[in-house]
């Protein structure tokens, strides 16, 4: 049997080249395919996000079209005039936010047996209503009477008498006034 001779023929142990050049071309291979996963993935999405895009920029155009007739038809209102007659509407609204039967109740309260009132007229404002009281009474005595029960009601203040007269030969029950005060809707409450 004749022996190997190791000079002439150097052994090389080659496996572990092979082995590694195998392990890295699976792996080139196994990258490559998740790189070519990636960009269709990638080119479906965008293409779905073009899409997308093209449908909210139509979207938007549609929008802006619609907002432009809804300016014009704006610019067409009187704001003016409108704002007037809400303003008129508010007034009556809160002329009658109040209750008339407190309201009625509360004159009856400061109201002195000689006195009757003919015409109540309420203005609306923002703390409460303003009265003018229309009446007649017996005796200028009950006039100051009414109106020191005004002074002294905590659901009216600032009583101010506009006027008094008892008309020579009037058929009527004595003296006639006038006067404008302040209601407190919810002080008595």
């Amino acid at each position: 049997m004749r022996l190997p001779n190791l000079a002439s023929k150097p052994l090389m142990n080659s496996r572990p080249v092979w082995l590694t050049a195998g392990a890295a071309l699976i792996v080139a291979l196994a990258l490559l395919a998740l790189n070519l996963h990636l960009y269709f993935s990638a080119t479906q999405t965008t293409e779905r996000l073009m899409e997308q895009r093209a449908e909210l920029q139509a979207r938007r155009t549609e929008l802006a079209a619609k907002v432009r007739t809804e300016a014009a038809a704006l610019e067409k209102v009187q704001w003016k005039r409108l704002d007037r007659k809400v303003a008129a509407v508010n007034q009556v609204l809160g002329e009658h936010a109040f209750s008339w039967l407190g309201l009625l109740a509360d004159l009856g309260a400061t109201l002195p047996w000689q006195v009757r009132l003919i015409r109540v007229s309420p203005t609306a404002t923002e703390d409460g209503v303003d009265l003018v009281l229309e009446g007649e009474s017996r005796t200028s005595e009950a006039v100051l009477e009414f109106l020191q029960n005004l002074i002294d009601s905590p659901n009216f203040e600032k009583p101010l008498p506009r006027s008094e007269e008892r008309p020579e030969g009037s058929s009527g029950i004595g003296y006639t006034f006038t006067l404008k005060v302040h209601y407190l809707p919810e002080a008595g409450s």
